[in-house]
C-alpha cells in the first residue's frame, strides 16, 4: 500500500493521466444522473461516446463503483485502495491456493503483480479494478478442477465481477487462458476423471457469470453500435500505442529515464524522438518489475513443476513482444492472421499480463 499512501496526505488531489479528463468527469455524470432519478446508462461526455457499463470509470453495473461516488474524494480513494489491496491479496491466493506455490515465493510473486510499474502507471485511470477479481477467478478456478466443492460457483461470482468492472479485453484474455489450460489437464492423467471435474467447472461457473452479466451484456451489445468506436480502432492508430524494446531496461531499474510527467520531459522522450517517435505521453508511463525477482526466476526449481516454469516464461516473452507492437513482426502479422489479437486496443496494454506471468 506504500506507493498510495500519498491519498492520505491533506490537500493531494491527483492529476496523473486521464483522470481530470475522463475519469471524475465521467464520475460526475454518474452521479448527476443518479441523483436525478435515472441510471444513467449513456454517456455523451466523452468524445466518442460510450455505454456507461463498459469502461472501468463509469462502471454501473459493477457494485464496487457506487462506492467510489460517494462525496467528493473520499469514496474515489477508497476504491482505489481497495482494489490496490485486491490486487496483492488476489495474486497471493492465485499463486499459494491455485498454483499451490511456497508462502514465501507466492508473497514475492504477489508483491511483483501488485507493486509492478504497469499496475501504478493504472492507478488514477482505474484501468486495473479488474485485475484483482481475475487473479480471485484463477484461485477458484484451478482449486474447482481439484473438485473442491462450491469453489466453481465462486469462481463464476468473481467472474461476473471482473467482467461488470468494466476492462472487458482482460477478461476475454483471461478466459481463453483458463479454458485453453482446463483443457490441456483434462487431457492429461486420468482423462475420464478430470473430464468431468473440468466441464463440472466450466458449466457452473460459466452459467452462474452468464447469469449475473446479462444485463450489462444485454446492453453493452446493443448499444455498440451507437459509440463513435463501434467499427474499431484503424490499425496504425492501435499501433501507435506500442512498447519501443529500448523500454525493456525499465523491467530493472525504476524510472530508468525518469520520473514520468504528463508532457514526458526525460531523457526517454528524448531518445525516442530522436528516433522519430513521440507521444505526449506513454499508456504506461512504468513497467519497472524488480531485477531481484527476475534474478530469482533463474533459480533451479523442482522437475516436478519444470513444465509450469517454462509454460510461463514463453508466455511471458510472448506477451512482451506483443506490447512491442509495431516495432517487431509478431503483432502485425497476427492483426493480419487472426484478428483476435487485436482485442487490447494498444499493444502497451499486453504488459499487464506480463506483469501478471513475472509474478
Amino acid at each position: 500500500m506504500l506507493p498510495l499512501l500519498r491519498l492520505l496526505r491533506p490537500g493531494f488531489y491527483p492529476t496523473e493521466l486521464d483522470i481530470l479528463q475522463y475519469v471524475m468527469p465521467l464520475r460526475a455524470v454518474a452521479q448527476a444522473g443518479l441523483a436525478g432519478g435515472f441510471f444513467p446508462l449513456w454517456d455523451s461526455y466523452a468524445q466518442c461516446g460510450q455505454a456507461l457499463v463498459g469502461s472501468p470509470v463509469s462502471a454501473l453495473f459493477y457494485p464496487f463503483f457506487w462506492l467510489s461516488l460517494w462525496g467528493t474524494w473520499g469514496g474515489f480513494y477508497a476504491y482505489v485502495l481497495g482494489h490496490y489491496f485486491l490486487l496483492g491479496a488476489g495474486g497471493y491466493a492465485f499463486l499459494a491456493g491455485g498454483l499451490r506455490v511456497g508462502i514465501w515465493p507466492a508473497i514475492g510473486g504477489a508483491l511483483v503483480i501488485a507493486s509492478g510499474g504497469y499496475m501504478s502507471s493504472m492507478f488514477f485511470s482505474i484501468h486495473f479494478t479488474t485485475t484483482g477479481w481475475l487473479l480471485v477467478t484463477m484461485w477458484l478456478w484451478l482449486s474447482a478442477l481439484r473438485g473442491r466443492r462450491g469453489y466453481a460457483l465462486a469462481a463464476g461470482i468473481a467472474l461476473s465481477l471482473a467482467f461488470t468492472s468494466g476492462f472487458l479485453q482482460e477478461v476475454i484474455t483471461a478466459l481463453v487462458g483458463l479454458l485453453l489450460f482446463t483443457a490441456l489437464w483434462a487431457w492429461r492423467g486420468r482423462p475420464r476423471l478430470r473430464l468431468s471435474c473440468a466441464v463440472r467447472t466450466v458449466a457452473t461457473a460459466g452459467v452462474t457469470s452468464f447469469i449475473l452479466c446479462a444485463a450489462p451484456l444485454w446492453y453493452l451489445i446493443r448499444s455498440h453500435g451507437d459509440s463513435g468506436r463501434a467499427g474499431g480502432l484503424q490499425l496504425a492508430e492501435a499501433l501507435a500505442w506500442s512498447a519501443h524494446p529500448i523500454r525493456v531496461l525499465e523491467l530493472a531499474i525504476p524510472y530508468l529515464w525518469g520520473i514520468p510527467t504528463p508532457g514526458h520531459h526525460n531523457v526517454a522522450q528524448a531518445i525516442l524522438s530522436s528516433l522519430g517517435e513521440h507521444h505526449s505521453v506513454e499508456w504506461a508511463p512504468a513497467i519497472f518489475l524488480g531485477a531481484l525477482f527476475f534474478a530469482l526466476v533463474f533459480l533451479p526449481v523442482r522437475q516436478a513443476r519444470r513444465g509450469l516454469h517454462q509454460a510461463t516464461w514463453l508466455a511471458l516473452v510472448f506477451c512482451l513482444l506483443l506490447a512491442f507492437g509495431k516495432y517487431t513482426l509478431v503483432l502485425p502479422l497476427l492483426l493480419e492472421t487472426a484478428p483476435a489479437f487485436g482485442i487490447f486496443r494498444y499493444p502497451q496494454k499486453w504488459l499487464l499480463w506480463v506483469t501478471v506471468l513475472a509474478g
